[in-house]
């Protein structure tokens, strides 16, 4: 988790010699996790020398949300610094596992048609149509699964491309586009152009 956050960091115009390591009196950002284990409800803070007892709980992402909500009234109301994350597991293999589950059953019920057809029974012909209409249904499911899957994988592939401009250092680019306008004297005029842009948008903007 520190290696993925420490890789958004916001590219510096400029670097200070000035560096000093933070002591314990620095305010300090940190992650904190809260974790159910054996139905009780734990808090994991880097900077406690062990884990908080939360007490019992046996519907922890209800109780986590009144632990977190206590946390963040300790400080003033015009605090926004807090960024909350869930862990969890990649929806695609949920989605793969109930895919092969599906499968599983749809290649089970053509096993017991394809024994059905060979029986000219009325009652067998009566469940073979039963079945088929399980395997309709079946089908519909699979489909259904495999369209969240692809819905998946686009989002993913969002993620990566919003990522790559997140991580992408542009003040370079930045420095010799306002470099080439003051070299053609237009600095002056496209800042002026920007700044009424700004007010323009503001003027625009929902009042909430």
């Amino acid at each position: 988790i520190r290696d993925v956050h420490n890789s958004f960091v916001r590219p510096e115009a400029f670097l200070s010699d000035e560096q000093k390591p933070a002591t314990k009196d620095d305010d300090v950002f940190h992650f904190i996790s809260y974790v159910p284990v054996g139905g009780r409800l734990y808090e994991l803070d880097g900077l406690k020398s062990g884990p908080i007892d939360h007490g019992a709980t046996s519907d922890w992402l209800s109780d986590v949300g009144e632990v977190i909500q206590r946390r963040m009234s300790e400080y003033s109301q015009s605090e926004i610094r807090f960024n909350l994350l869930a862990v969890i597991g990649d929806r695609r293999k949920i989605l793969g596992k109930q895919i092969t589950t599906v499968d599983a059953d749809i290649t089970k019920l053509m096993r017991q048609l394809e024994a059905l057809r060979l029986d000219d029974r009325s009652e067998s012909r009566e469940e073979a149509d039963r079945i088929e209409t399980q395997l309709g249904v079946l089908n519909s499911e699979r489909a259904g699964l495999e369209h969240m899957v692809e819905m998946e994988n686009d989002k993913f592939a969002k993620y990566k491309f919003d990522n790559s401009l997140r991580k992408h250092n542009f003040i370079p680019m930045v420095y010799q586009l306002i470099r080439g306008l003051a070299m053609k004297g237009t600095l002056d005029s496209a800042v002026e152009q920007a700044k009424k842009l700004g007010k323009k948008r503001a003027r625009q903007q929902p009042e909430w």
